[in-house]
């Protein structure tokens, strides 16, 4: 709009209309930008993905987890996933879980999915977060064949995982403060290499103010 001066000269006169309009809609801007950065920033937490969970004596009595060491292989702002390390099934016939794998050792892994969804622990590092890598690669056992040939094909020992343990949004991080818990950043593989099953939980109760990693 131009706007005469004393007759003289004009000036653009702000458009007060179209402020108006701009003020209405800008927390819209805001709350798109927010969405668009959000899963760069969620991203960003890595939580105890690819560490252990130690049970201690507050955990002493619960049915699932007492005594227990948990590899958490997913954590993020949404919950977490693991899988029980230290709870190997008395039979461990592969017919049972009609898995064709002669050198295969099968472990109860949790309560959740049980006993439906079977998972395959490889020694195979992947990405955590972007600055942690997490010794081993949790597939589902359905699709392990065609994801990664080359381990269906080898003779060597293969770690099975019926079930898994799980949590909601912020009830592990409840759990850890509270003390339920203990974190061991150990590399899993290179631990149960020194460490029979049967003997992993006391082993790292016992030792848990020492440096315990081999």
């Amino acid at each position: 709009r131009c706007v005469f001066y004393h007759n003289v000269f004009c000036y653009a006169a702000p458009m007060h209309d179209e402020n108006k309009v701009f003020d209405k809609i800008r927390p819209y801007f805001f709350v798109a930008a927010i969405m668009i950065a959000l899963p760069s920033l969620l991203s960003l937490y890595g939580g105890q993905t690819g560490r252990l969970l130690v049970a201690t004596q507050k955990m002493k009595g619960d049915p699932f987890f007492e005594q227990k060491v948990i590899y958490i292989f997913d954590h993020s702002f949404w919950g977490a996933r693991g899988i029980i390390v230290n709870q190997p099934f008395e039979n461990q016939s592969p017919e049972k879980f009609s898995v064709p794998y002669k050198n295969a050792h099968f472990y109860n892994a949790g309560p959740v999915h049980f006993p439906s969804l079977i998972t395959v622990a490889l020694s195979r590092p992947k990405k955590a977060s972007r600055w942690r890598i997490q010794p081993l690669t949790i597939v589902d056992y359905k699709g392990f064949e065609h994801r990664f040939p080359s381990y269906a094909k080898e003779d060597a020992p293969l770690d099975f995982y019926v079930g898994y343990s799980g949590w909601d949004m912020g009830q592990l991080e409840t759990e850890i403060k509270n003390g339920m818990w203990n974190i061991v950043d150990c590399n899993i593989k290179s631990l149960r290499d020194t460490v029979p099953s049967a003997e992993l939980w006391s082993y790292l109760s016992q030792n848990e103010q020492k440096n315990i990693c081999p």
